[in-house]
């Protein structure tokens, strides 16, 4: 059914992306709009270039597959501005055109039609190669958080909260050095790693093992913990985005390998403690795709039952939320990722507002609430107006 939804939507976006196109183009030149051979090889050019990413899930694997992959995962960046932009044109010639309820004219207009199509093209590739650069560039943002409980045998926890790798087609085991030096420069005490390393598929990621030597380099005395996110799944993949509906999901043994050499510990709906005891974690299974527990994760209570609520807890998990339940068992803070921050404008602005906390530190029934935006991206390798991010929290204890 996702399948059908996905491969539908696009293929009617595509089919409106041509339309658009060709009227642009002819009221652009009136020789194109009188050549049937000229329109013919534009919808032809153009159809092949949005047919590539249905070839890329058609190959199932290989050389060809990997290449078109890539590309299709460009390609989406690039449609999302493109057909974005012309579309509002559209909008705007139209209202226009109603104004004016007259075609006289036309003729002297001709150059500002090619111009604003010329400037849709250039500013969808411009943007697309800008977010593929800002992407790259890591950032690290600071936060200070006081909790009003004793811990004996430290007075303060530095955390560093990385999420959302997303290591795929696009990916860069650069970026990953760049990321494991950069946090190790801040000398955490404890790193945590709020899920999707992966993007839905291991096959993926080429060379894993030098992956898992780059990651193999973060470095914290208390260790480094991990939680599942709702893409560390196998499934199919259609320019960057999963298909499969949550029951199909798969987590292989490859993807638990590469965490446990990466030196990683996995909390999947586990609890444990640092700093001799004293500071107790909670890893939630993830709320979409929880797999392994028999497709459903443990709730706040079952969870954190038979925790000190005198003694800290700190929460890890992929998916920010349940706050009032987490908060209601003690819980002192919740680190989070999976929002990517919208990641791409306007996204940004919408996903604001369907999630209680997108991005940043909030308080949520007297807990702090942590998200961060992550440190890769989902589908189109771009970041537009959001940043690529490890996040560091300065934790005081006492009251």
């Amino acid at each position: 059914m996702r399948t059908a939804v996905l491969f539908g939507t696009y293929t009617l976006l595509n089919i409106l992306a041509i339309i658009l196109i060709d009227h642009w183009l002819c009221r652009s030149s009136l020789k194109y709009r009188e050549s049937i051979a000229s329109r013919v090889i534009v919808c032809f050019l153009y159809s092949a270039l949005a047919f590539t990413p249905i070839l890329a899930v058609l190959i199932r694997e290989g050389t060809y597959q990997y290449l078109l992959l890539r590309y299709s995962y460009i390609w989406m960046g690039f449609l999302m501005y493109f057909g974005g932009l012309i579309l509002i044109a559209s909008v705007f010639e139209l209202i226009i055109r109603l104004v004016r309820k007259k075609e006289d004219g036309e003729e002297e207009h001709r150059a500002v039609y090619a111009l604003v199509l010329l400037l849709i093209f250039v500013s969808s590739i411009g943007l697309n190669v800008y977010g593929m650069i800002h992407a790259k560039n890591i950032r690290i943002t600071h936060y200070d958080v006081k909790i009003d409980k004793q811990v004996k045998k430290a007075k303060t926890l530095r955390t560093a909260l990385i999420s959302d790798l997303h290591l795929s087609y696009n990916s860069n085991v650069d970026t990953i050095r760049d990321i494991v030096e950069k946090t190790n420069s801040e000398k955490p005490d404890v790193i945590f790693v709020t899920g999707d390393i992966f993007s839905s598929s291991y096959s993926s990621v080429r060379d894993p093992e030098k992956y898992i030597k780059a990651l193999k380099g973060l470095k914290a005395k208390e260790g480094v913990y991990w939680v599942y996110g709702n893409h560390d799944v196998e499934e199919p993949l259609f320019c960057g985005f999963g298909m499969a509906d949550p029951e199909d999901a798969v987590r292989t043994d490859e993807m638990v390998r590469f965490l446990k050499k990466s030196g990683f510990k996995i909390l999947d709906d586990e609890c444990t403690a640092i700093t001799g005891g004293e500071v107790q974690l909670v890893g939630r299974a993830d709320q979409f795709k929880p797999v392994d527990r028999a497709r459903k994760r443990l709730s706040a209570n079952e969870l954190m039952d038979d925790l000190d609520r005198d003694k800290p807890i700190l929460i890890l998990q992929h998916e920010p939320g349940d706050f009032k339940a987490l908060a209601g068992n003690g819980a002192d803070v919740s680190f989070s990722g999976h929002t990517h921050a919208g990641q791409v404008f306007p996204g940004n602005i919408f996903s604001d507002i369907m999630n209680d906390v997108i991005y940043g530190m909030a308080d949520r029934y007297g807990m702090k609430v942590i998200v961060t935006s992550g440190a890769g991206c989902y589908g189109p390798p771009i970041r537009i107006m959001t940043d690529s991010e490890v996040v560091i929290t300065d934790i005081s204890f006492g009251k």
